[in-house]
């Protein structure tokens, strides 16, 4: 594998992402070479939007987070202080979860909604 030996974890992304991502985009290229390693890396993926959540989840992405509250508008969250400001709250949301620290730690949630734990 190319990733660093000491990696535990991937964090990857994209504006939107759907069954398109699993097209050799970025994030399917990270997800390949982590699940190629020894052992595997788990491969988290962020994005504004996310369709066909499922289909990511049977490629092997460990988990799959739309970043973008359902309340806000397109318009709104392609700003991008807006879109900064989502995806550090989904993972530092993420980082609560998984017991990790995080330059993006926030005391709480944004929204009881976006805290999501999987196991």
């Amino acid at each position: 594998s190319r990733l660093l030996p000491a990696t535990r974890f991937v964090l990857t992304g994209e504006g939107a992402s759907d069954a398109q991502t699993l097209m050799g985009k970025l994030p399917q290229i990270l997800l390949s070479e982590a699940l190629n390693s020894h052992p595997p890396i788990p491969v988290y993926l962020f994005a504004g939007q996310v369709s066909n959540r499922e289909r990511l989840l049977a490629a092997g992405f460990a988990d799959v987070r739309a970043i973008t509250p359902v309340e806000q508008s397109r318009t709104e969250a392609l700003k991008s202080d807006v879109a900064q400001r989502n995806l550090r709250a989904a993972v530092a949301d993420w980082a609560r979860c998984h017991n990790d620290s995080s330059p993006f730690s926030n005391p709480r949630p944004s929204s009881p909604a976006q805290t999501r734990c999987i196991e």
